[in-house]
């Protein structure tokens, strides 16, 4: 096992290299470049992310899968208007399903202008999801692992059709992803679910290892790394619970590689967002009637905020900007909202419409969304809006709605993964045929480069 840092004390006992690169070819036959091995880069923090240490603690694993090369195509741009340029490419899957291609998880970036992402194929049985990378110099972006070549599996046992939860970024530099059932359809213990697992992708090292079924017999659908960088915790969701969930948040420490605690707060509603109390560094999660709690990652205590959400229960929610303010949505009356390091929130409007993710400038002037999320981006024209934080005026950085119809023969559904990093906006789209208006169906990867 390895050791990556001090390990945090038990709370409630629970149960449980060298760069090489090869060409490839896009879809119209162009060679790309394609990096093959761990080139020594060096992932380095985005904003808002735990710091990455270069201490000895951190040494890569020896169990991991090593990275694929299974796919590459390139973005082509299919906008550009008023200094904004919009490149798109669906991704690279493996191939037809019996499922529905989505992408349902919030992707990372990795401060290297590289960019990790997931999709699934939203099956139960045998269901598999899949692991991207986009490169931003080169503007390709690469699929190179699955769930199910990594992690133990018997034919026609239940799979892992959908990454749900946001991936999150450790101090060593790894990304942590979790799975989630793509469908609840006939999922039960005795057809071979055996809890979501989670895992850890190490971008220097290019592996993705298996950390086990950590939450129990419980799927994952929301995730975040606690403010030491080393402390996950995660939403879980009992398979067996009637709506709404009902589930418990485990706590993981990643330098020990160990379950720590679970923690059952009976209120917890929604499973789609955590985030960091600014006051406290605590973990703050939804319970309903438009309130807040927020849990110690150490103690495994939790209490109320004082704190009353704009909408019912929270829905996305950013790292916190330097000054410590997070910047939220929340849903069931869609609003924004902010709450201060002093505590305050801060209700700042209608979003537009449902919006699951929020991306924010480096040194938090500004956020980003892209609102009717699930699958009715287009009836609202697809834009992705921007909002100066210290003004509170919104506007409107692009519409994917005729660049998508035009160039991709596609109507635009919405987003769960909207990213800034550099001058770009980098978004998972989930879209369907012009003549399908479910807005689901194929994703495709688009970024936005002049923001």
């Amino acid at each position: 096992m390895r050791q990556r840092g001090r390990v945090l004390p038990t709370s409630v006992l629970v149960s449980m290299l060298v760069l090489v690169a090869c060409v490839t070819v896009d879809s119209d036959g162009n060679e790309i470049t394609v990096p093959t091995a761990s080139e020594a880069t060096v992932v380095t923090s985005p904003e808002g992310q735990p710091e990455v240490t270069t201490s000895g603690d951190c040494e890569p694993a020896a169990d991991g899968v090593a990275w694929r090369d299974d796919a590459t195509i390139g973005l082509e741009l299919i906008s550009n208007e008023d200094g904004i340029e919009v490149y798109a490419a669906e991704y690279p899957l493996p191939g037809p399903t019996e499922g529905l291609w989505t992408q349902w998880g919030q992707g990372i970036a990795l401060g290297d202008g590289r960019h990790l992402s997931a999709v699934g194929d939203h099956l139960g049985a045998d269901a598999n999801s899949y692991f991207f990378v986009y490169d931003s110099e080169q503007r390709i972006v690469t699929r190179f692992g699955d769930v199910l070549s990594v992690v133990p599996h018997e034919d026609g046992a239940f799979g892992y059709g959908k990454i749900h939860a946001q991936m999150a970024m450790d101090n060593c530099g790894s990304i942590w992803a979790a799975t989630y059932w793509g469908t609840r359809d006939d999922l039960t213990y005795e057809n071979g679910y055996e809890g979501d697992r989670l895992l850890e992708i190490e971008p220097n090292a290019r592996t993705i290892s298996d950390r086990g079924a950590v939450a129990g017999e419980f799927g994952i659908p929301t995730m975040t790394m606690a403010g030491d960088g080393r402390t996950l915790v995660a939403g879980s969701v009992d398979v067996d619970s009637s709506e709404p969930d009902r589930g418990v948040l485990t706590i993981y420490d990643t330098s020990t590689e160990k379950t720590v605690t679970q923690v059952d707060d009976p209120r917890h509603e929604g499973f789609r967002a955590l985030g960091i109390d600014p006051m406290s560094g605590n973990i703050f999660y939804s319970i309903g009637d438009n309130r807040l709690a927020a849990v110690d990652p150490v103690s495994g205590e939790f209490a109320d905020l004082d704190v009353t959400l704009p909408g019912w229960w929270l829905r996305s929610v950013t790292r916190p900007a330097p000054d410590g303010t997070v910047y939220g949505a929340a849903d069931d009356e869609p609003a924004l909202f902010s709450i201060s390091p002093s505590g305050e929130l801060t209700d700042l409007g209608d979003p537009g419409g449902t919006t699951t993710s929020i991306a924010m400038t480096p040194d938090g002037s500004r956020i980003f969304w892209m609102p009717e999320a699930h699958g009715g981006a287009w009836e609202v024209g697809a834009v992705v809006n921007s909002m100066d934080t210290a003004s509170g005026d919104i506007t409107e950085v692009t519409s994917l709605l005729d660049p998508f119809e035009e160039e991709l023969g596609l109507l635009p559904g919405g987003t769960y993964s909207i990213v800034y990093h550099d001058g770009r906006l980098i978004l998972g789209v989930n879209a369907s045929p012009l003549a399908d208006d479910s807005g689901f169906g194929t994703v495709v990867l688009v970024v936005i480069e002049g923001v």
